[in-house]
């Protein structure tokens, strides 16, 4: 890999924000975002089956591209940004964070350094109403991505961070191959896409200064769609169960090997399977993981053994399924 030096004042970016019926929230963290946005950068969002067009409400923007996807799934809805963004630097953020005066660049300052591919920014987290401390485990070289936390204040490199407030050299994210379409709850696709620019010999750095509030809004999002019903809610939360077994596992059989990898899977099967205290939640979250483990190890055995590009983006839309707005006074 070869690092290049770029000078911060000509350092383009583009920042990322995947949103799911959110309106109110999408619009709020537009507006908090905004008046950072320089002529250098510009703010692409990718609404996925929106309630409503925001465009009316977004065309005041210059610098802002707005698109639509029918369907949802955060990481074409990611890759597609990626796709059209012109910015070295990638900024991911939620659709429900309130960033303050000098986010932005806070996070372009590490990148300074050609070393850097990445940038984890400080999350503060409304649901957990507590400023966290750094859990001295994190520091382990082996094991510490297991107990990597972003509510401190201590600069760190780490292994891996959330697309909530994660910065990334597109050429990097590029080369990396973006994120893995195999993960579908928007859940380890985040980890998995550092594991692998780390991978290419980056570092990825926690950074305190770059920080932003996360307003874990209970509506929209990966908590959307709740079924009405005992029975539809029951079979609803076993199918978002698998979904996260699943994408975990699928983590942990792509980026580990032999003993490690065996006790990383009994410790998510222990963390996961044994919250359950009611019997018939237990056997059904057993048979969850179970199909989950079968399926992962599929997934990855056949990677392994096809021909195609394991890590190609599942970013190309047409624009039949893609419907672009940019502001009416953006450039180009």
């Amino acid at each position: 890999m070869i690092h290049q030096r770029a000078q911060l004042s000509t350092l383009q970016y583009t920042v990322v924000i995947a949103s799911f019926r959110r309106p109110k929230l999408l619009l709020q963290t537009i507006d908090q975002l905004m008046p950072q946005v320089g002529p250098e950068g510009e703010v692409i969002v990718v609404e996925q089956a929106p309630l409503r067009d925001l465009r009316p409400e977004l065309s005041q923007y210059d610098r802002l591209i707005y698109v639509v996807l029918p369907r949802p799934g955060t990481v074409a809805a990611r890759n597609h940004a990626i796709t059209i963004a012109r910015g070295d630097i990638l900024i991911f953020v939620d659709d429900d964070v309130i960033s303050p005066a000098g986010f932005i660049a806070a996070h372009l300052a590490e990148y300074r350094d050609p070393t850097v591919g990445g940038v984890a920014g400080r999350v503060v987290d409304l649901a957990r109403q507590s400023v966290g401390n750094l859990d001295p485990r994190a520091l382990d070289a082996v094991d510490g991505w297991r107990w990597t936390t972003y509510d401190h204040f201590i600069e760190l490199d780490v292994s891996h961070a959330p697309t909530c407030n994660l910065s990334l050299r597109r050429n990097a994210v590029l080369q990396a191959g973006s994120f893995d379409p195999l993960f579908q709850l928007a859940w380890r696709e985040d980890s998995d896409l550092c594991f692998r620019v780390r991978a290419m010999g980056y570092r990825l750095v926690y950074r305190p200064a770059a920080w932003l509030t996360h307003l874990s809004a209970n509506e929209g999002g990966t908590r959307e769609g709740r079924a009405v019903g005992l029975l539809a809610r029951e079979l609803q939360m076993y199918r978002k169960h698998y979904l996260h077994y699943r994408d975990n596992l699928c983590f942990l059989l792509k980026h580990f090997q032999g003993p490690k990898r065996s006790r990383w899977i009994i410790d998510a099967y222990r963390t996961y399977v044994g919250l359950s205290y009611q019997p018939w939640r237990l056997l059904a979250k057993n048979c969850a993981f179970l199909i989950a483990l079968w399926d992962a190890t599929r997934l990855i055995r056949f990677r392994k053994h096809s021909c195609a590009d394991p890590q190609a983006p599942n970013a190309s839309l047409s624009a039949d399924t893609a419907r672009n707005f940019r502001g009416t006074n953006a450039a180009g």
